[in-house]
């Protein structure tokens, strides 16, 4: 028996995981603790409202939803009553029996292992210490049950834990080769939720990345007046295809309003990546790069996307890097003057005529 403890900002993402899951047949859902009604009679609505009138308690807290997944040795052979019991006692040992959580079985590889969703939001607001929980209590309290129940201990070597703990991020949108909701609502997932961005700008560069896009409408628009927000997938040349979608459609709810709230929350988080996309930025421009194909295929094998936009919005070009590893998005100009789109067209010219130089140089030489 082995569990694993993640903290996420947002229980629509937990909740939508194990949603898929189950649409797909590769899940099913077999416990509700410290809700009203059984896991098989709620609606999706009541089991979100539930979970947000308790998160709502205490709006200090940046992670209050908990993801616990908790595998187990195939020969062990556990039952879904078995699971419910153990859910119930490892959730007891680590102090979250008062809390409303939830239980799903997991088909989607041949190890079970469940899955359960609670929120560490006490009911009179304060919240439990998710620090203590994760780096020692978890695993006492899975030994302790190992032990008692006569199940298997795993160790990290002993079972695939990406593929049953990690939650997959989305492929890039191939426009009608999946369902686009679908397609899209994976972007969204991994992206919005994931990713460091302080404007509609730079998540947009960096749901590109994806295929994606989010766009207001002309501010002359009824959308626009109104605060709304679609989505839409693009094509291979960066234009938009088939047709958007409102934000509100969307389980995750990225709606505008929802969106504001990470571009102040991100602004700060975002910082510990400000300094390595530009250092990355000019150790590329001092090798080898004369323009922008040889410049962005460098920049990617540094893990860094780089994305240029604002034309087809009618608006001036502007260049902007999407850090893969540290999950952070800058504009060009965001990181100084030097690193604009204008100022770096001029640099690779600069580095252009050098190298033109060098060989005109040494033509030269050839022919003395």
């Amino acid at each position: 028996m082995f569990a694993k403890v993640n903290s996420y900002s947002n229980i629509r993402k937990a909740l939508y995981y194990n949603d898929q899951k189950i649409k797909t047949g590769q899940a099913e859902i077999i416990h509700a603790a410290n809700f009203i009604k059984d896991a098989g009679e709620m609606s999706k609505k009541e089991v979100l409202n539930r979970f947000d009138q308790r998160i709502s308690l205490n709006g200090r807290t940046v992670n209050p939803v908990a993801h616990i997944s908790i595998g187990f040795q195939p020969a062990d052979d556990i039952t879904n009553t078995q699971m419910k019991i153990l859910a119930d006692r490892y959730m007891e040992g680590i102090g979250f029996v008062e809390q409303p959580y939830l239980v799903y079985r997991h088909y989607d590889v041949t190890l079970a292992h469940m899955h359960i969703v609670a929120t560490n939001i006490r009911e009179d607001g304060s919240r439990i210490n998710m620090n203590n929980i994760i780096f020692w209590r978890s695993r006492q309290v899975a030994d302790a049950l190992a032990d008692e129940f006569s199940l298997r201990k795993n160790k990290r070597s002993d079972i695939n834990q990406k593929a049953v703990f990690e939650v997959k991020e989305a492929l890039s949108i191939e426009y009608g080769k999946s369902p686009t909701m679908r397609a899209i609502s994976d972007v969204l997932n991994t992206v919005v939720e994931n990713y460091k961005y302080d404007n509609l700008a730079e998540l947009n560069a960096a749901m590109r990345t994806y295929n994606l896009i989010a766009y207001r409408g002309k501010e002359s628009s009824h959308l626009y007046k109104v605060g709304g927000l679609l989505y839409q997938a693009l094509d291979v040349k960066g234009n938009r295809i088939g047709c958007p979608i409102k934000a509100s459609r969307f389980f995750l709810k990225p709606t505008l309003k929802y969106l504001e709230q990470k571009f102040v929350e991100n602004k700060a988080l975002k910082e510990g990546s400000r300094q390595r996309v530009g250092t990355a930025v000019d150790w590329v421009l001092a090798g080898k790069s004369t323009d922008w194909t040889g410049f962005m295929q460098s920049m990617e094998r540094e893990g860094i996307s780089v994305i240029k936009q604002g034309i087809k919005e009618g608006k001036a070009e502007e260049v902007f890097f999407v850090d893969h590893r540290g999950k952070a998005v800058f504009s060009g100009e965001s990181l100084g003057s030097g690193y604009s789109i204008s100022a770096l067209q001029q640099q690779m010219v600069q580095r252009a005529d050098q190298e033109q130089t060098v060989i005109e140089r040494h033509h030269l030489r050839l022919h003395l």
